[in-house]
């Protein structure tokens, strides 16, 4: 844990996850949840995120996403630690 108590993740979904507004449900969950960082397809089919935040914070944050969307359907959530790297804000990243 970085020394402002924040984790990091390199997030990576598989699933129904493009063309049905998953990357819009990930920047308002992180947003309403406080976790910092961001969103894109990947050419795969699956969804990367690079997300900062505190360990409840991720921890809402990751079980908001394997609940997904409602038109989503999340096969795995994978998450790799990355070092933190003081990131404001969550955005889609194209």
């Amino acid at each position: 844990m970085g020394e402002t108590g924040k984790i990091a993740y390199r997030i990576v979904v598989t699933g129904h996850v493009q063309g049905v507004g998953f990357r819009a449900f990930t920047v308002s969950l992180a947003r309403k949840n406080g976790v910092s960082g961001f969103v894109r397809n990947d050419d795969d089919g699956c969804v990367e995120i690079i997300a900062e935040a505190n360990r409840r914070s991720m921890d809402r944050f990751l079980e908001g996403l394997q609940d997904g969307n409602g038109w989503s359907r999340t096969d795995t959530i994978t998450h790799d630690p990355i070092n933190p790297a003081g990131m404001t804000g969550f955005e889609v990243e194209y």
